[in-house]
């Protein structure tokens, strides 16, 4: 019942029975019915104690198919009962930190995903701080990686709060110590300083605390275009920062700052993609990488467009697809394009399409056609022998009426990349949109099989690989025949 303790009650007594079963799937039902603990009034702090116990129990009983669930529940136990008094808030947040143990110990990560949901928005507690630096000197959870620990620390400590005490840090602490880190060598710790350099900026101008009116706040110093100056001359030098800076600003389309300083924030993406030397961290734990606020904000046809040409076909489809943009119609409008985007081009609509345009076929440079028994073969080779590009085989029947089949693509691939060269297969993964089998053997070769099956025929195959096919004949590696089980994806 809403605005009653009703729903904490019931809540409470439900899982106290699922854990007395030992009964996994209760207390995932339980916890997915989201029942509206938000209208929980004051004065209920002893029945928030009871929850708390119980939901750090169940985290340490590790029920199968739970801990998601529990994880999620302490999360959202963070942000409830904000009403109660400081030392009850504190008790309560050192007790789930029973429960982060439990989850740290699975998975790392975890780490991250407790402290920023406790950092921001309310006073910090020094237990919490000592639990931080008990991770960091690797008194417990010491397959915590140091840079991540040192990362989540240097965020619980400098998360932007309303008048901070020492040891937390206000503005002018951390303002000195954040911008040194983001010239670290640690990603962790570069990207989480350049996430935490956002918030300050964002809570600065564009939001109001709760426990402040907008006409006490101040303008930042250094204003928001030189520190977006000094983020973009780091980023094209260095990639990893500039995402984690913006995710302060795009979680909550806080972008009002941005429009003051004159930047407009989908340029400044697109000037960062075009401009880049080198790829971003494939681990954002914390924040949301530039490529995924690409594929978010570039939705224009002449933003698709830029994207290819800056190399990022695959953030351009992904674009397309969320805005309802046909991505072919745009692909075959870059047909005149410099040889390698069109070599690119032709590597995605062979690979997504099964098609080539004659325009791209007939182009110089672009493609190497072979074909004999019904087999069509088609090399999309790099103009330069360049190590980082990818080199293509793409397999299909001469005939658009005709499937290639198994054995048959098999003894191409064969051909190319010989068992003894290509390893062991590493992952095996089904699609079903589309439908096809992916294959990653550990020496760096990948091959998708696209169409019915193994029985029936394929209707094409793809074939990459990140150096030239003609090494792979040279190379001697014993052949294994192990496979990992095949994982269905939809």
């Amino acid at each position: 019942m809403a605005g009653t303790v009703e729903p904490l009650l019931r809540l409470t007594e439900g899982l106290q029975g699922a854990l007395a079963a030992s009964d996994g799937a209760a207390v995932v039902a339980l916890l997915k019915e989201n029942p509206r603990l938000s209208q929980v009034p004051n004065g209920y702090d002893g029945e928030w104690s009871t929850y708390t116990d119980l939901l750090v129990r169940l985290a340490e009983a590790r029920l199968p198919g739970t801990t998601h669930y529990i994880q999620n529940a302490v999360s959202n136990l963070n942000w409830l009962g904000a009403h109660s008094d400081f030392e009850t808030r504190q008790r309560r947040t050192v007790k789930l930190l029973a429960a982060a143990d439990q989850f740290i110990s699975d998975n790392e990560t975890a780490l991250i995903t407790h402290i920023d949901n406790i950092r921001g928005g309310c006073v910090p507690y020094l237990a919490v701080l000592a639990w931080l630096e008990k991770i960091g000197r690797r008194e417990i959870h010491p397959h915590v990686p140091r840079d991540m620990a040192a990362a989540v620390k240097l965020a619980y400590l400098a998360t932007p709060r309303p008048n901070p005490k020492p040891p937390f840090l206000d503005w002018d602490a951390a303002w000195p110590i954040l911008t040194a880190k983001l010239h670290g060598e640690h990603g962790y710790v570069r990207s989480y300083a350049a996430r935490l350099l956002g918030e300050w900026y964002r809570e600065s101008q564009d939001l109001v605390y709760n426990e402040l009116d907008l006409e006490d706040r101040v303008p930042m110093q250094p204003g928001l275009k030189i520190m977006l100056d000094h983020v973009t001359t780091l980023e094209v030098a260095s990639p990893g920062i500039a995402g984690p800076f913006l995710t302060a600003f795009s979680v909550c389309d806080a972008f009002e700052g941005w429009k003051k300083a004159g930047v407009d924030p989908v340029e400044w993406v697109l000037y960062l993609i075009e401009n880049r030397r080198g790829y971003e961290p494939q681990d954002y734990s914390h924040s949301l990488s530039i490529n995924f606020h690409a594929h978010e904000m570039l939705v224009s046809e002449e933003h698709l467009i830029r994207l290819v040409r800056a190399g990022c076909i695959e953030i351009a489809a992904e674009s397309a697809k969320d805005s309802g943009t046909d991505f072919r119609v745009v692909l075959n409008q870059m047909q005149d394009e410099s040889t390698p985007i069109t070599r690119e081009i032709a590597a995605y609509m062979l690979c997504e399409y099964g098609e080539l345009p004659l325009d791209l076929a007939g182009k110089s440079g672009v493609c190497h056609r072979e074909a004999s028994d019904g087999i069509e073969r088609i090399f999309v080779v790099p103009i330069e022998k360049n190590l980082d590009a990818s080199h293509w085989l793409f397999i299909r029947p001469e005939s658009k009426d005709c499937l290639v089949g198994d054995a048959a693509a098999w003894a191409v691939i064969d051909a190319i990349v010989p068992v003894n060269g290509r390893g062991a297969i590493k992952n095996k993964m089904r699609f079903e949109k589309p439908l096809r089998t992916w294959l990653e053997f550990e020496n760096g070769i990948y091959v998708n099989f696209f169409g019915p099956g193994e029985q029936d025929g394929w209707l094409r195959v793809s074939l990459a690989s990140n150096i030239p096919f003609e090494f792979w004949k040279t190379r001697n590696i014993p052949a294994a025949d192990t496979e990992t089980e095949i994982v269905q994806q939809n």
